[in-house]
């Protein structure tokens, strides 16, 4: 899938090689900043593990994710295969304007193609009041 879609000035559009360093920075603040009224600060420093930038430039280069971008700031992403979203991050900033719903549609296609029955999304628990008003 390689499709562009704007709407009010968020852009959606297929991650890009070198654009790793931004998806993870993305991932961290949405844990530290999103995270830190569900997760203890030990459990915060450890959600992100080993990854690196270069982690996400390999799942750039293999699963291609999309991103939302706003004034060429990338303020969120979602990746998908079929039958599962597997990832989505916000930045705080972006969380509460709609942006998560239209990635969470955008990861749901993807999942959806070339599988059939119902799509796997796990969910943190800061996420969960959104995906009761979002999720299909």
């Amino acid at each position: 899938m390689s499709r562009v879609a704007k709407e009010d000035g968020i852009v959606l559009r297929p991650a890009r090689p070198g654009e790793g360093q931004s998806l993870y920075d993305v991932t961290a603040r949405s844990i530290r900043e999103l995270g830190k009224r569900h997760y203890s600060g030990d459990q915060l420093a450890g959600w992100m593990g080993e990854r690196t930038a270069d982690y996400y430039e390999d799942m750039i280069a293999k699963n291609s994710p999309f991103i939302a971008e706003a004034n060429g700031e990338i303020i969120g992403f979602v990746d998908a295969e079929p039958g599962e979203v597997t990832r989505l991050f916000l930045l705080p900033k972006a969380a509460g304007l709609g942006v998560g719903k239209r990635l969470l549609q955008l990861g749901a296609d993807i999942a959806s193609k070339g599988h059939s029955g119902a799509i796997r999304l796990e969910s943190t628990l800061n996420a969960q009041a959104f995906l009761r008003t979002t999720w299909i």
